[in-house]
């Protein structure tokens, strides 16, 4: 068909959960690309990720029968304002906070899809706030592992098609600004 690339994506509604969202247990290498034709790649991450990404290379693999790279993607769901926050801020409990953050960093691809205008402004907002804090060289939260917004049209008001919320412009060019990449279903 063409394709040189291929993403596997896990979906995860609102809170994250260690044990049943963690990549190595939702997606497995040995269930995506037989062991005898995988190799490891350390290319540095997907293509067209913006310079906000600061984790470590892509774990991406490549399938050499096929010639297809593999990629482990994690798109989260979103309908609660304190979601955002648990997912992208640290918290009191460090040890939480951590452990969320090695769950993020086994995906290649994070995504996340906001349900209201509450979720998108604020997932812009702390997009935009974590941009200015890493360029002081202050990255204590999350944000440096989200790579898209997903906006998904096919849920729209009254039955239709289209987002059950208004796009404002203050808030995209947020987002657009701290280098993520908006993705429409």
């Amino acid at each position: 068909m063409g394709y040189s690339e291929i993403a596997f994506t896990h979906t995860a509604y609102g809170r994250l959960k260690l044990d049943k969202d963690d990549a190595d247990y939702t997606l497995p290498w040995k269930d995506l690309i037989p062991e005898s034709s995988s190799t490891n790649t350390t290319d540095g991450g997907i293509p067209g990720s913006g310079e906000h990404n600061k984790r470590i290379p892509s774990i991406g693999q490549i399938n050499k029968q096929l010639d297809i790279k593999v990629y482990r993607r994690l798109n989260i769901i979103v309908e609660e304002v304190s979601d955002v926050s648990r997912i992208l801020l640290p918290n009191n409990d460090s040890n939480s906070s951590d452990r969320i953050s090695e769950l993020l960093q086994k995906y290649d691809i994070i995504s996340l899809q906001p349900m209201n205008e509450s979720a998108l402004q604020n997932i812009c907002e702390l997009m935009a706030t974590s941009t200015s804090n890493s360029s002081l060289g202050n990255t204590s939260n999350n944000a440096h592992f989200i790579d898209i917004i997903v906006l998904e049209y096919a849920t729209g008001s009254r039955g239709g098609h289209g987002l059950p919320y208004k796009l404002r412009k203050d808030y995209l060019v947020k987002a657009l600004s701290a280098g993520i990449t908006f993705e429409v279903w």
